[in-house]
């Protein structure tokens, strides 16, 4: 730190806060090429802030020292601080967008997933739930119980399944769906 000949900060204080900028080295992240700028931001803000201390509540090396910890407990609290994952925070519609840049999923992939996304969301919500059991692997007879519904009305929203899977030319990518298999769903 440079002479100062401004009254409001002292060689006092500036070696206080070197002490304080010294103490917190090798801890929390910081390393010594840090130093210089730790100091030049408790200066600053001892700088700005020393207009406040009152002689009759104490002295100001304590005043100083206190200011200088305060802003430093600051600086280290925002760098610890934990950060929100952007990775986590997506919509749904964006899930494939974000797999092709972590490299999950090929461009291939990923196109028929919003395919499929966008053919399951014009679909009624009746027929949507029966096309996500089909697409988990339950048959006909499990939908029925699940969803407790006829077995004509299984039949016919699992006939409205694939029907809207042909229309949408995914039968070749979603043909196990329209296939008989049932797991075991007895609980």
């Amino acid at each position: 730190m440079g002479k100062f000949t401004d009254p409001r900060f002292t060689p006092a204080d500036a070696m206080i806060i070197k002490n304080k900028a010294r103490g917190i080295l090798g801890h929390f992240g910081f390393r010594f090429s840090d130093l210089e700028d730790l100091e030049q931001d408790l200066a600053t803000h001892v700088f700005q802030k020393t207009c406040l201390h009152n002689p009759n509540r104490g002295s100001r090396d304590a005043f100083v020292g206190a200011i200088a910890g305060n802003k430093l407990l600051n600086i280290v609290e925002a760098r610890t601080a934990k950060k929100r994952d952007d990775r986590r925070n997506i919509e749904y519609a964006e899930a494939p967008a974000r797999a092709l840049i972590d490299g999950t999923l090929s461009q291939t992939q990923i196109d028929l997933q919003l395919e499929m996304q966008a053919m399951a969301t014009s679909l009624p919500s009746e027929v949507r739930e029966v096309f996500d059991l089909m697409l988990l692997g339950y048959g006909e007879t499990d939908i029925q119980k699940l969803l407790h519904l006829s077995r004509q009305r299984a039949r016919t929203l699992m006939r409205k399944v694939a029907q809207h899977i042909r229309e949408s030319n995914l039968g070749d990518y979603v043909g196990g769906a329209t296939k008989r298999h049932t797991p075991s769903c007895r609980e």
